[in-house]
């Protein structure tokens, strides 16, 4: 909050600020609109990722043992699902929602001591994280791909989401998914003796998926690339392996 104050106001003024941001009612969408109205760029990659903010006591929006990315490990934090525009080498912050786990809103005592609104209830991060898509694109900013980590892309709903909007994306996900090796083939529903007749297609019996660490273990060296990035948490940039198939 102090960054923000050095930037509209007179250091001194710090409580009236802090007032102002805290507990003042105003409404914040004119404010977002008219940051977005000064970007230098009008499309881009979006990516989606938590911003995690550690924290020492119970009382703040949402704070709770939980994943904290700034140390690495489970720790009492506040969590915000965000999603930044990457264009022109540089990334601009689009918006940010605090994630409200599922101890916190089914506590509305709790929820109405820090004045959270009544109608607010538990979103996983992925719905956020739509919501702040379907948000920026409203704005008219033209997405070109979605990046995300394992963290949404091992989630099957929020990739058809995805596909249903038409964004092409490139996620990470977890060893342990399952694939399949091209576009598997299926059958048509088995008539039933009884009840509604069925209508989901059912995968054929020579169909099989395969979990990603054994199709990568299966792939030949030629297939693999080394990625270098640079880790925010080190001194050192690593490396890893990644299937250019």
């Amino acid at each position: 909050m102090q960054a923000m104050l050095a930037r509209v106001t007179d250091p001194g003024h710090y409580q009236t600020f802090q007032h102002f941001i805290t507990h003042t009612t105003w409404d914040w969408d004119p404010v977002w609109r008219r940051l977005v109205a000064l970007l230098p760029a009008r499309e881009g990659l979006f990516v989606i990722d938590d911003t995690s903010f550690p924290k020492q006591g119970k009382h703040s929006v949402g704070v709770a043992r939980q994943y904290c990315g700034a140390l690495g490990k489970i720790a009492n934090c506040q969590v915000a699902t965000t999603v930044l525009l990457w264009a022109k080498g540089r990334a601009w912050l689009l918006g940010a929602t605090l994630y409200l786990p599922t101890e916190w809103t089914r506590d509305r005592a709790r929820c109405e001591r820090v004045q959270v609104p009544a109608e607010v209830r538990f979103q996983e991060k992925w719905r956020l994280a739509l919501t702040l898509l379907r948000r920026a694109r409203a704005a008219g900013l033209t997405c070109t791909g979605v990046l995300a980590d394992a963290a949404y892309g091992d989630i099957t709903v929020f990739r058809e989401a995805l596909h249903r909007l038409n964004l092409p994306y490139a996620l990470g996900i977890s060893s342990h998914l399952t694939v399949f090796l091209g576009t598997p083939r299926v059958a048509a529903p088995t008539a039933a003796r009884r009840g509604r007749p069925p209508t989901r297609f059912r995968l054929r019996d020579d169909v099989t998926p395969v979990a990603v660490r054994t199709l990568a273990a299966g792939l030949p060296p030629r297939a693999w690339r080394p990625i270098p990035w640079h880790n925010a948490h080190r001194d050192t940039a690593d490396s890893h392996r990644k299937s250019g198939c």
